[in-house]
């Protein structure tokens, strides 16, 4: 019942954003921000906890400047995730390094492509398929029943396909043919996963997804890190950042540890980037928190 109501709630959010100027919206969007940030104090502790972490040399101060900055990002998100078709459109997108994805795929074995929770990861996947080959993506069910299916329809009007994790075999081969395609497969690597390996980011152990790295040794195609951060309204930069090389070196053992670590790093310079458009509202370091800052 609860997920009915959502999803009748988002689907009428959807209908009325749609028709509302642009700049209303991102108005709207960046209010639910503040009161999000100020009254509500959603995951407040966890942002800050999360942002000590990564950069200890922060004042207070800066902290709560980027974690604020960050939450309204996450809304405006949100928000142009409703209304993405229509910004689609009229959004000015410059393209850094397309000539790097653009080679990954010629050699004709598919793309896996990095990526993390910054800027607007939706829109990236959207463009991702406008621009150069089919995007096929696993990801997490939004909610449950009616509310996960609408949102599983709502991206593939925006031109993703949805590969989903009914199981590891119905998900890997799903991946695989996508692959022999020539298509693009998107990975969204910076979320803890409780069994995952444990190797740094930001200088601190945390439980790490590794999934990507045992595809590839499965079934090695390009690895190709992509990001689009927001660059004022309406305005966002697609980067395409150099392409992993993994070798024997970094591959060698079972877990692929070394390429782990890699991937790691190069979200870490994403990140270093646009800290205030990253989603620092997930526990990434559950159980390698600093002691004494207790976080819910």
């Amino acid at each position: 019942m609860l997920w009915s109501v959502a999803a009748s709630l988002v689907a009428a959010a959807e209908r009325a954003i749609c028709v509302a100027p642009r700049r209303l919206v991102d108005g709207v969007a960046v209010c639910c921000g503040l009161v999000a940030w100020h009254v509500l104090r959603v995951r407040r502790k966890v942002v800050l906890t999360n942002l000590r972490i990564a950069y200890p040399e922060w004042t207070e101060s800066t902290r709560n400047k980027v974690g604020r900055a960050s939450v309204i990002s996450l809304m405006r998100t949100c928000f142009e995730f409703l209304d993405a078709q229509r910004l689609m459109k009229v959004a000015q997108l410059e393209c850094q390094g397309e000539e790097r994805l653009d080679g990954a795929l010629a050699k004709g074995q598919g793309v896996y492509i990095l990526c993390c929770h910054l800027g607007n990861w939706e829109l990236m996947c959207q463009y991702g398929a406008v621009r150069f080959k089919p995007v096929h993506v696993v990801v997490k069910p939004v909610g449950k029943g009616p509310m996960a299916q609408l949102v599983e329809q709502m991206r593939a009007r925006r031109g993703m396909n949805v590969i989903r994790r009914d199981s590891d075999r119905v998900a890997t081969m799903g991946i695989f043919r996508a692959l022999r395609d020539g298509h693009i497969v998107g990975f969204m690597a910076d979320q803890r996963r409780s069994k995952g390996l444990v190797v740094p980011f930001f200088g601190r152990d945390c439980h790490t997804n590794a999934s990507l790295v045992q595809l590839w040794q499965r079934k090695p195609a390009p690895i190709v890190p992509v990001s689009l951060v927001r660059t004022g309204f309406d305005r966002f930069r697609f980067v395409v950042w150099p392409e992993l090389a993994p070798d024997p070196g970094l591959c060698g053992s079972e877990d692929g540890i070394g390429l782990v670590r890699a991937m790691n790093e190069v979200i870490e310079k994403m990140v270093d980037a646009r800290p205030e458009q990253y989603f620092w509202m997930h526990r990434r370091w559950k159980g390698f928190e600093p002691a004494g800052r207790p976080v819910r």
